[in-house]
């Protein structure tokens, strides 16, 4: 009962600061570079949204955050913090972010730093990615960078967990959580250096929710329609079988819960 009380979502559609005030973030995150590569996606060990598995390339290198967007950051750039886990502390991930609260905080940070915002909002649920992967600006990972990133960016080597096939080393989950989250990269990072893939909070990406294709595909940016979004990774109050980073799952744009993050990329120049 305690594990389900925790995990009480919302799916009202909250009200979109607009913010003006300059913010140094400074400090306030890294980023690890991703290479462009070729790799197999896909499962058959979890459930058929992981089928048919299909080769993928990515023809672009990107950077990414390498632990998920923390309280600080995100309080300091939208003046606020929605997170159930605020006494948790400023490096723990934020949480209770809807799918469109990510992409509008991608804008106001790109805006913050001079770059050039990729996401133009013409509805509540209607998100046009810019110029997709040519935008220089922050943005959500699509599923298949995030899936390329949590496995390292390695074409072979395949492990359940982002960097380990041992749970423990690399993730907050349901047995060593204490039921809540925690400070970002405590845990080992991956072969890029990237931290709590596997765990701590679920971690938007882009994509509408749509099957895999069955043939080799480039780029990849998800489904043309629908209100369900992805996110990867698992977390602090989920069972092992869903912190493999290989399992998707699925929300409405507007879902929100204590257990669901995010963090965001950019394609390098």
């Amino acid at each position: 009962m305690w594990i389900l009380l925790l995990s009480i979502a919302c799916t009202e559609v909250r009200h979109i600061p607009t913010v003006g005030v300059y913010v140094d973030v400074t400090g306030m995150y890294d980023v690890v570079s991703v290479p462009s590569g070729e790799f197999v996606m896909g499962s058959e060990h979890h459930s058929i949204d992981e089928l048919p598995i299909h080769k993928v390339t990515l023809d672009h290198s990107f950077l990414m955050m390498t632990s998920e967007v923390t309280q600080e950051l995100y309080a300091s750039i939208m003046q606020e913090n929605p997170s159930f886990f605020n006494e948790c502390g400023l490096d723990c991930p934020v949480e209770k972010v809807q799918w469109l609260d990510a992409a509008v905080f991608a804008n106001h940070l790109s805006r913050q730093e001079g770059r050039e915002e990729c996401y133009q909002f013409l509805g509540r649920s209607e998100v046009n990615w810019v110029d997709e992967y040519e935008c220089l600006g922050w943005r959500l990972p699509t599923e298949a960078e995030w899936a390329w990133a949590a496995r390292g960016a390695q074409t072979t080597a395949e492990t359940r967990f982002a960097g380990s096939d041992e749970v423990s080393n690399v993730a907050w989950y349901l047995e060593n959580s204490n039921h809540t989250t925690h400070p970002v990269c405590q845990k080992e990072k991956n072969a890029l250096g990237l931290c709590d893939i596997s765990g701590n909070v679920y971690e938007w990406v882009w994509d509408r929710m749509d099957k895999y294709p069955s043939e080799a595909v480039l780029n990849p940016v998800g489904g043309d329609t629908g209100s369900h979004r992805l996110a990867r990774g698992g977390a602090w109050n989920r069972f092992v079988k869903n912190i493999d980073i290989r399992v998707r799952k699925e929300y409405s744009y507007a879902f929100q819960s204590n257990d669901l993050g995010f963090r965001l990329v950019r394609t390098a120049p």
